[in-house]
């Protein structure tokens, strides 16, 4: 992974991370993105399993609404086609799922996945 990867943005109870998926490389990356943008516990698996078990409880999290909008992703996607949908599957479950009545959602090219 290499320059800025990320930016955070708080607001009220909400917390907007813009992810630049130019600067990812792997699977690898976005999981380090997620852990330290999230604010994910330390234990955190970095895999998919984990970080739908943190979406789904929000508890350790301060914020109300969670934004993640992944930009210029085109690039990694097409190294790692799979996790793409798989991203777009957690994100939707944790949201319906979530036990602290808190939003997450997932933007990826200014298209919200529902």
């Amino acid at each position: 992974m290499t320059g800025k990867q990320y930016e955070i943005i708080t607001s009220q109870g909400s917390l907007f991370i813009l992810i630049h998926g130019t600067n990812l490389t792997s699977s690898a990356d976005i999981f380090q993105v997620f852990f330290e943008t999230l604010q994910l516990p330390d234990y955190f698996g970095h895999n998919l399993d984990a970080l739908f078990d943190m979406l789904s409880d929000l508890s350790w999290l301060p914020y109300h609404q969670v934004f993640v909008i992944v930009k210029n992703n085109v690039l990694f996607f097409e190294n790692n086609p799979q996790i793409q949908e798989e991203l777009k599957e957690i994100f939707r479950l944790a949201h319906e799922e979530q036990m602290e009545n808190k939003k997450i959602n997932l933007y990826f090219e200014d298209r919200a996945i529902d």
